[in-house]
């Protein structure tokens, strides 16, 4: 008989076919992360809901995104969410400028249009975390306990989490400011 061309039949002795391994396609670590930097914020954006626009969350959540994306632009180069943030700003803008009932929500937002400034130099971001600064400045601000904001404008306490959103913010306002 000649010797047979095709692949070998598995007999009771040989239950394993021999098998080329496929080429594996190796990523270098740097090209990994962006892929994954990329993904999660698609991700982030199938939340995004264009018409509030808001993404599916509270107002915190919400902010918390656009800082994340603001955040993706900055590190990635990729501005191709821009026009999120100018609608975010237009549409959320309204008669109080940011300002909330909660001192931690309008950190926040300050920390967010500070960021958006770094990113795109429009004045109008600068101002409203300015804004938003002399409001928690004016009224969150008292000196029971020590000193520190309180959680929001009608609960009197001190919380950890509001009172480092506005150290945060105001060091970064502070380095905006000459």
């Amino acid at each position: 008989f000649p010797p047979s061309t095709s692949t070998p039949t598995p007999t009771p002795a040989t239950s394993v076919i021999p098998v080329k391994p496929a080429p594996v396609e190796i990523i270098p670590k740097e090209d990994v992360d962006e892929l994954w930097a990329y993904q999660a914020v698609a991700t982030m954006q199938s939340f995004y809901q264009p018409l509030t626009p808001q993404w599916k969350d509270t107002l915190e959540g919400t902010t918390n995104a656009l800082i994340a994306l603001l955040d993706f632009m900055k590190l990635s180069g990729n501005r191709d969410y821009l026009y999120v943030v100018n609608k975010m700003y237009e549409t959320n803008k309204g008669t109080q400028n940011f300002v909330t009932d909660s001192y931690a929500i309008n950190a926040l937002w300050g920390i967010a249009w500070l960021k958006a400034y770094d990113l795109i130099s429009d004045n109008r971001y600068l101002e409203s975390a300015k804004f938003i600064a002399d409001d928690m400045d004016k009224t969150a601000w008292d000196t029971v306990c020590g000193g520190g904001i309180n959680t929001t404008r009608t609960e009197k306490t001190k919380r950890a989490y509001p009172n480092g959103l506005y150290i945060q913010f105001m060091a970064a306002l502070h380095n905006h400011i000459p």
